[in-house]
């Protein structure tokens, strides 16, 4: 989930923060304007979900919290 994953910021179908928002403009400036941040989550085989920050290169930098 880098940024370059997120968004390579031609406002089409290979940008993935385009398609999510389903290509509404304003909300697409909105997320790129104001930036976002970038959580994983991973549910454990017992039921318990994991979130995780991830830095700007893709990679994780901590554990938000534990469900």
């Amino acid at each position: 989930m880098s940024d370059e994953w997120i968004s390579n910021g031609l406002e089409n179908n290979t940008d993935r923060l385009w398609k999510s928002v389903g290509g509404e403009m304003s909300l697409y400036n909105d997320i790129t304007d104001n930036g976002f941040e970038r959580v994983v989550g991973y549910i454990q085989s017992n039921g318990t979900i994991n979130y995780k920050y991830v830095g700007a290169n893709g990679y994780e930098i901590n554990t938000v919290f534990n469900n």
